[in-house]
């Protein structure tokens, strides 16, 4: 950086001067900033509005173009405190009988009261080796306690030092659920999961009486998975033995593990045995649901249109540029915020690329299908139209949605053909939405100017930003560059005219002394 020499000899007031010369160069990188401030703005609110569409295209649009979508069933049951019933789409309607002769439970054991030998107070860091049987003998040193269950086996060998939380940890180690209460000084023992096949066995090998005597320290015996009660004089135990569930299905006889079955598309929850007694079920179409889903696929894509139009339609904002950083110091937070967002609310306002989108979504919807029947429907038939004001941009109202406060008392036609002509309805959605699926797709597939699954030119923007950038980048040395020179030329001149005076002085001082 040159020496600046501030006007000392001149007396003017170089840095005023330097500044107002460089304000008018700095002008032309501020409208370059401005550039780059308003594409960056207009790449988010892109970005923004992309991830809008993308999410109405893979959610909503993708979802209701599948005939799936429009075969939704409803069931009910005569008797709600015994089954419950769920249908899924692929559930044929119907009537159907069921009787519940079992309901899944899991194996649950309860032991009989454990005591040391001491009559100590027993917890889980007891010694096995210290309880006290039922006889007063405690045969389990060096005895080996197999568990097992659904295919998994922990084995337990009893040394001086194994505690009551090793057994328990040998339990959990297969999938059991195993505590020990201090307090009622007994085990809780279960299976995880209901069904026979869960069941598990406790035993000690190599015992007569199958290892109930080596057993008896734990409140337990022989354990095979039987029911067990305390009438049996075992140490108390009782064992709930694991069930399945067992019903007839239309006269049919069918098990499962667990408490909820699925038949035939039907998914019943389980809760009460019938006996001899039957409750009925009924399949049926869901007419509300399937109505219900058209309606919030029309919510969506009007709230889709709706902001593609409000951004298209937006007012102009041509007076309005880019605050400078002196323009921001003068101003409130709150005015630099409702400029900018003047100017970015207008960013969109007949963007081309927006008014194709805009296009593709209505004309791809107001266009019409053949049905099996052979006829041809377009969503007018069904009672879905766009309402005779322009203003809307071609939102989509149901004649007779009670929701609808331009069409409310309209009749219901949608709802009428839904429950008359099902597969006309379906025809005629999932062929108008898998060609605007179609369409939408096209409109993503990456090119040299935009991303995959991008409506907009992205690649294009971060190529006119990173430019931007560059210009900026250039512009800051070239001002540098000739605020020095500036500098460079008024420190000359200060030079030059102070050497002058020096001069002046000097021939002064000589005739002066003459």
């Amino acid at each position: 950086m040159p020496i600046r020499m501030s006007g000392l000899t001149s007396g003017l007031d170089t840095e005023a001067i330097v500044n107002s010369l460089m304000q008018a160069q700095r002008a032309k990188q501020d409208k370059i900033k401005g550039k780059q401030q308003k594409l960056e703005w207009k790449k988010e609110i892109w970005s923004s509005l992309n991830t809008k569409i993308y999410g109405f295209y893979k959610g909503t649009l993708s979802k209701m173009k599948f005939q799936s979508s429009y075969n939704s069933k409803t069931a009910s049951s005569t008797d709600t405190t015994k089954v419950k019933v769920t249908a899924s789409n692929q559930a044929a309607s119907g009537s159907y009988s069921v009787k519940i002769k079992s309901i899944a439970s899991a194996q649950n054991v309860t032991s009989g009261q454990v005591k040391a030998a001491n009559d100590a107070p027993v917890d889980v860091n007891t010694k096995l080796v210290d309880l006290k049987s039922s006889d007063g003998e405690n045969l389990m040193l060096g005895k080996k306690i197999t568990i097992s269950s659904g295919g998994k086996t922990s084995e337990l060998e009893v040394g001086e030092d194994t505690t009551i939380n090793d057994f328990l940890t040998s339990c959990k180690d297969i999938g059991l659920n195993a505590s020990y209460d201090t307090t009622q000084k007994r085990f809780f023992i279960s299976s995880a999961e209901t069904g026979v096949e869960n069941k598990f066995t406790i035993s000690i090998e190599g015992e007569s009486d199958k290892g109930d005597a080596a057993l008896k320290a734990l409140g337990l015996a022989h354990i095979d998975g039987a029911d067990v009660v305390e009438t049996d004089k075992v140490n108390s135990m009782v064992v709930k033995a694991a069930k399945d569930s067992e019903i007839e299905f239309n006269g049919a006889t069918l098990t499962s593990t667990t408490t909820d079955m699925t038949v035939a598309g039907i998914t019943l929850n389980l809760l009460k045995e019938t006996g001899e007694d039957t409750v009925n079920i009924v399949v049926t179409n869901d007419t509300d649901g399937v109505y219900d889903s058209i309606k919030e696929f029309i919510t969506e894509y009007n709230s889709v249109l709706k902001e593609m139009n409000t951004k298209y339609n937006a007012d102009s904002a041509k007076d309005y540029d880019v605050l400078t950083d002196d323009q921001k110091s003068e101003m409130s937070d709150d005015d630099v915020e409702k400029w900018n967002n003047k100017i970015k609310d207008s960013l969109l306002r007949r963007d081309s690329t927006l008014e194709g989108i805009k296009s593709t979504f209505r004309t791809t919807l107001m266009g019409s299908v053949k049905a099996s029947n052979g006829k041809t429907y377009s969503l007018a038939n069904l009672g879905i139209t766009t309402s005779t004001d322009y203003k809307e941009g071609g939102l989509l109202h149901i004649k007779g949605d009670e929701d609808d406060s331009v069409y409310s008392d309209s009749d219901n036609t949608l709802k009428k053909m839904i429950e008359e002509d099902p597969d006309t309805v379906r025809e005629v959605m999932t062929g108008l939405l898998n060609n605007l699926y179609t369409e939408l797709g096209k409109k993503m597939r990456s090119t040299d100017l935009s991303s995959a699954l991008t409506f907009y030119n992205d690649k294009e923007m971060d190529k006119q930003i990173a430019a931007y950038k560059k210009d900026v980048s250039n512009w800051e040395k070239k001002l540098t560059d000739m605020e020095n020179r500036y500098y460079s030329q008024f420190t000359a001149m200060e030079k030059a005219m102070s050497n002058m005076q020096s001069q002046q002085n000097y021939v002064s001082s000589m005739m002066g002394n003459s």
